[in-house]
């Protein structure tokens, strides 16, 4: 659980005390015994920091990531770690960019990975994609036995050099 403490703020005739936090939803909230705790559920998590008077609100099942290809490499964008007896699906959208922008890659996959019990991770299925590009560059998904994680990887293009983004979610059972 995190909290806060009292809060003041300045402005042009003197200091106020804050007194309510509002959200996007619920209406305000004032403090009980001077403190107001927020607090995350499922997966997002609040971090308190007390000596930077920081709280960081995160989503722990959801990243950003990036990558640049340069000719026709695979080169890893996304890895999953999948615990023993477990299983996880990405979601992810990649889009990618040649350099000189002549071409582009848009795209969204799903990939199903599980790890039976004492056993290696193993894909379920086919890693599906749906995509729309001027271009040869591709996603692939493959599974690494070493590192018991499920990876999505973008692949360039022969004297070419592409730079990626993506934005995914999964979801470990």
């Amino acid at each position: 659980m995190s909290s806060s403490a009292q809060f003041t703020v300045g402005g042009g005739g003197g200091m106020a005390n804050i007194q309510t936090i509002t959200g996007n939803t619920g209406g305000a909230v004032g403090p009980t015994a001077n403190n107001v705790n927020l607090v995350g559920s499922g997966f997002i998590t609040v971090i308190g920091n007390p000596g930077t008077s920081t709280l960081t609100i995160s989503v722990d099942n959801q990243d950003v990531a990036t990558a640049t290809t340069i000719g026709a490499v695979t080169v890893n964008i996304i890895s999953i770690l999948v615990p023993d007896s477990h299983m996880v699906t990405i979601r992810a959208i990649i889009n990618g960019l040649q350099d000189t922008t002549a071409n582009a890659y848009g795209g969204e996959a799903l990939f199903t990975v599980y790890r039976p019990a004492g056993g290696n991770v193993t894909i379920v299925g086919a890693i599906i994609v749906n995509a729309n590009t001027t271009s040869t560059a591709d996603i692939t998904g493959t599974v690494n036995i070493g590192l018991q994680t499920a990876e999505i990887n973008v692949v360039g293009v022969a004297g070419e050099t592409w730079n990626w983004l993506t934005s995914y979610e999964f979801d470990v059972l």
